[in-house]
């Protein structure tokens, strides 16, 4: 089996120096690849591609194709471009911004004035520490104490 062909941005993507407007006072919130999921409910929603992660790490078309269908149907638009300059320009708007750990992205969103939102557990702390992954996994199954529902 052939390995996919990974590419930096998906077919037909051109990064944009040109960054979303938003009127004065109207709240705005960012969509990136992790946060996928309901619309959130500020006026304006902007999904973001950080262009320098993507190079970094590539994806599949595939994958590509997934993220950006997922992305076009809660956003009212997808921006492509170095996040960096996005933060600078909306950090006073009060962004409403799911926390990722994929660099890049979170260093732009930790630039922000409003503090971002925690990423979604997928499973509780457990009471007691358990000695293996595998023991945390069991009670994990047994309690049925997953989280699948997308972030809020």
């Amino acid at each position: 089996m052939t390995p996919p062909q990974l590419h930096p941005l998906p077919a037909g993507t051109c990064p944009s120096d040109v960054l979303p407007t938003v009127a004065a006072g109207q709240s705005v919130a960012w969509v990136h690849p992790w946060s996928l999921g309901q619309r959130p409910s500020a006026e304006r929603v902007i999904g973001v591609i950080h262009t320098p992660f993507h190079t970094r790490f590539p994806w599949s078309a595939q994958r590509w194709d997934f993220v950006m269908t997922a992305l076009r149907e809660v956003c009212d638009e997808v921006w492509v471009g170095d996040l960096n300059k996005l933060a600078r320009a909306q950090a006073g708007c009060g962004v409403d911004v799911q926390a990722t750990l994929y660099p890049g992205y979170r260093d732009a969103i930790d630039t922000l004035a409003s503090p971002s939102r925690a990423e979604p557990r997928l499973t509780p702390d457990p009471a007691d520490l358990k000695p293996s992954f595998s023991r945390f996994w069991e009670h994990v199954l047994a309690t049925r104490a997953v989280n699948f529902a997308p972030a809020a």
